[in-house]
């Protein structure tokens, strides 16, 4: 199954149910393909991984985030509430998520916005 991992901050908001959405540099998800999140249990790639759940992909995105003004366009369309993209991915405003995207990966920056929405499963359940 595929799969995409998850920093330890955002596992209980995964959980909760409060991130639906991931940014990532590629993605072989497709919509309607069903994958893990998963998460190391210790150091990355050199411990064992644990499984958070399972989410169907709703959609699959171009986004594109930009330092001045909290800019966040989809599919090249500009976002008219880019704190409510925020929420979705798990940050608590757009600020916050510029903020997290300055400090790992620097902007501005071109990627693909994954969708789950409330498919999310979690293991075991």
């Amino acid at each position: 199954m595929k799969y995409h991992t998850f920093l330890p901050k955002f596992h209980p908001l995964i959980l909760a149910r409060a991130k639906q959405t991931t940014i990532r540099g590629r993605t072989l998800v497709k919509p309607g393909e069903t994958f893990a999140l998963r998460h190391w249990t210790g150091k990355a790639y050199r411990s064992p991984m644990g499984v958070l759940g399972t989410a169907t992909c709703q959609s699959v995105q171009t986004i594109s985030v930009y330092e001045e003004g909290y800019g966040i366009y989809i599919d090249s369309l500009p976002v008219a509430d880019p704190d409510a993209v925020a929420r979705r991915d798990g940050f608590a405003c757009a600020a916050a998520m510029r903020d997290h995207f300055i400090a790992t990966c620097g902007l501005p920056f071109t990627k693909v916005l994954i969708t789950w929405g409330d498919t999310f499963q979690p293991a075991g359940a």
